[in-house]
């Protein structure tokens, strides 16, 4: 994941005439908050998984049919910048394994030679077409050939914006710091203080903060499920004490699939503290909490069937800042 190192610039005084080269220096963290080939740009995570089983055994695929990995969703990206999935993989000695994304129209695919059970690193980038939000994202892996063997230990999911460009206003909100905002000699104005922490802002709104996430893969069935529940009682499946460190009182997008054995009507109740979010159907979820900042709160997602006679499954959990 990309790193957003800031500038130190030199002190400016509110009032005075502004030195060109601490405005520079200002406008440059900007844009480089939005994104940079050099520097990176504010790129939270948004999602990670891996590939292990309740029966420890690696998520794998045989052929050249394309078995899904897992479904993430993602709720903003209104400027459609490319979404950077790095998986960790391998292939049985000789064979080829490939992962294939897709994201709202866009779609990539990259290789592997890597003898299992080493890891190789595989790095896909992918551009939506499309608009609104939130959009879902699917993760595929498969051999190039018939009988490759396939393994995958672990995938991360997140925005990589790269250098803005254009002028006027992005969809996100984000303005491209103009040349009069770094002209030596002019005075230190509103409109320049504001333009630059309304650009941070929309950043943030656009790209919301992962805080917690649960991917498991989706061919991990049965008693190979660690989120599989074969009961009618809710049973906990996981837990976190999520640290919510801004001082003031957030919105937070709670985002859950679920699945469940043919036949099996499944149920999932996600509870933050006094607030929850449940789901009652296979496919995705979606609701909000309220939290306040500076605190923690407890996290417990508890899965149970309310028909049929099998398992149910938390597939994906996301919580994300997103205000």
């Amino acid at each position: 994941m990309a790193r957003y190192i800031p500038i130190s610039p030199a002190s400016i005084v509110p009032g005075l005439p502004g030195d060109d080269a601490a405005w520079t220096t200002l406008t440059q963290n900007a844009m480089r908050l939005y994104g940079d080939s050099t520097d990176g740009g504010y790129s939270p995570p948004l999602a990670m998984g891996v590939g292990h089983g309740a029966d420890d055994t690696y998520l794998t695929t045989t052929g050249t049919s394309p078995v899904e990995i897992c479904r993430v969703m993602i709720p903003r990206n209104k400027d459609n910048e490319e979404v950077m999935v790095t998986v960790r993989g391998s292939a049985a000695s000789g064979d080829t394994g490939r992962w294939a994304v897709a994201y709202d129209g866009g779609s990539a695919t990259g290789d592997t030679t890597v003898d299992h059970p080493l890891q190789g690193t595989i790095q896909l980038r992918v551009r939506p077409t499309g608009s609104g939000h939130p959009r879902e994202l699917v993760l595929s892996h498969y051999g190039v050939n018939a009988g490759d063997i396939v393994y995958t230990y672990s995938w991360s999911i997140h925005i990589a914006g790269l250098d803005p460009s254009g002028t006027g206003t992005n969809l996100s909100g984000y303005v491209l710091p103009d040349a009069i905002m770094y002209t030596s000699g002019h005075p230190v104005t509103t409109e320049r203080v504001m333009r630059l922490t309304n650009a941070a802002r929309a950043l943030a709104i656009d790209r919301p903060a992962g805080v917690y996430s649960l991917v498991e893969a989706l061919g991990h069935t049965g008693a190979r499920s660690a989120s599989g529940v074969d009961s009618t009682s809710p049973t906990s499946v996981a837990r976190a004490d999520l640290m919510l460190v801004e001082g003031a009182p957030r919105t937070y997008r709670v985002s859950m699939y679920l699945t469940a054995d043919s036949g099996v009507t499944p149920k999932c109740t996600v509870s933050i503290g006094a607030q929850s979010v449940t789901g009652t159907s296979t496919g995705w979820t979606h609701g909000g909490v309220e939290l306040g900042g500076m605190t923690s709160a407890v996290m417990d997602a508890q899965v149970s069937r309310t028909a049929g006679s099998g398992y149910a499954y938390l597939k994906t959990l996301q919580i994300m800042r997103e205000t």
